[in-house]
């Protein structure tokens, strides 16, 4: 598919598209992108990376096939190529734009060196940042000082829409590379089912045996969702799993896979906002 070709104008049409765009980049500058909307942030975006023309019905059609612009940074080559209008400048101009906002976001989410962060709601308030529009799963570690204080936070892997492959002796390598003392693991689930999964907890595991051996505490197991946060310490599945591993009770740790939502001696998966209990009391807090 190629790229949309600007149509042969006359000189009047193209005065028009030419004060056009310039209308529209002021008042991309001026005004409140919240008060625009997608459309016409998304037909501004489609001017940079079009010589000329009429951009308005590419950014609706964009629109009306992904639903909004987080869905269209976030996809992928085939699937803006299918796109009439859309050929390789384009598709590879928008999702670079997205890689871009990405990094600008998280590295400007990260609180200063030496923060200290003790509790579920300040690992989840820095770690959430990392997967905000994220359509496939991605695992990272928040690596802290023995007094809590903040070292920094790596992504480990990249997986596909529902699973995420960790190679432990590399995790290690690197949450030791770091002089980490303390660290609090992540990942996310975009469908926003919380519940963690078998493999979840073997990861969790595989993690806590890995890493213990070099003194290194895991103080969480952050599940990240749209718009919930589930974790383990306040579910009480890793001090299970600790446990488990302290004794070497393999019957102790199969059992970690039989419990359900309505489990409420081991999980309760009932959502509650921060402001109603502390945050220790809740297994899924509201991001």
């Amino acid at each position: 598919m190629e790229d949309t070709k600007p149509e042969k104008l006359t000189k009047e049409e193209k005065e028009l598209h030419k004060f056009h765009r310039q209308r529209l980049r002021k008042e991309i500058y001026q005004s409140d992108p919240y008060a625009l909307g997608e459309v016409k942030i998304l037909e501004y975006l489609l001017t940079l990376a079009t010589a000329r023309g009429d951009t308005n019905p590419l950014a609706h059609k964009l629109l009306n096939k992904f639903g909004s612009i987080s869905n269209i940074v976030n996809s992928n080559y085939t699937q803006l190529l299918a796109i009439k209008g859309i050929g390789p400048k384009i598709a590879s101009f928008l999702l670079s734009y997205g890689k871009i906002l990405h990094f600008v976001f998280e590295t400007g989410a990260l609180p200063k060196k030496k923060t200290v962060l003790q509790t579920i709601n300040q690992f989840s308030g820095v770690l959430r940042n990392y997967f905000l529009g994220k359509t496939y799963e991605e695992f990272y570690v928040l690596l802290l000082t023995a007094k809590s204080e903040l070292i920094g936070v790596e992504r480990i892997t990249t997986g596909n829409v529902n699973s995420v492959g960790i190679d432990v002796p590399s995790f290690v390598q690197t949450v030791l590379q770091h002089n980490a003392s303390i660290i609090v693991i992540a990942h996310n689930h975009p469908d926003g089912e919380l519940q963690p999964s078998g493999e979840d907890i073997d990861a969790t595991l595989a993690i806590v045996e890995a890493i213990s051996v070099y003194g290194v505490r895991v103080a969480d197991h952050l599940i990240i969702g749209p718009k919930q946060v589930f974790s383990f310490k306040n579910a009480g599945l890793l001090d299970q799993i600790i446990e488990a591993r302290a004794h070497k009770n393999h019957a102790f740790s199969n059992r970690l896979y039989g419990f359900y939502p309505n489990s409420s001696r081991i999980i309760d998966l009932t959502p509650t906002p921060f402001e109603e209990k502390p945050d220790y009391l809740n297994p899924i807090i509201d991001s």
